[in-house]
């Protein structure tokens, strides 16, 4: 639309959520610099499937998760194509569509 109300999609159908991207000894390993850097080399990659609108590294989760939110549906779906199954870092990935619910929020001290 004009003002940009009416054309805002409901987060699930944007954001990809993307498992295996580390282990928690990586993040651990990375210091305070991980969930930035792990960030932006996301980010670098998304881009290329269309406009990203915000990566979100959790660096406590023992999934490895980050999530990618893109501002349109086609390359959110494009990016779980290519990345389901690819291996990075030495892991397969997990690549899905955010169910609108989870939170993938975990803080050290529940590890």
């Amino acid at each position: 639309g004009w003002y940009g109300f009416d054309d805002v999609l409901p987060p699930e159908k944007v954001t990809v959520v993307l498992k295996q991207m580390f282990t928690p000894e990586e993040a651990a390993a990375g210091g305070a610099a991980f969930a930035s850097e792990l960030e932006a080399d996301v980010l670098a990659e998304a881009t290329k499937l269309g406009l990203v609108e915000k990566v979100r590294v959790y660096a406590a989760n023992p999934d490895g998760v980050v999530t990618v939110k893109f501002k349109q549906e086609e390359p959110a779906q494009a990016c779980v194509a290519k990345m389901n199954g690819r291996f990075f870092g030495g892991n397969q990935l997990i690549a899905h569509m955010w169910d609108g619910l989870t939170n993938y929020h975990v803080s050290w001290g529940e590890l």
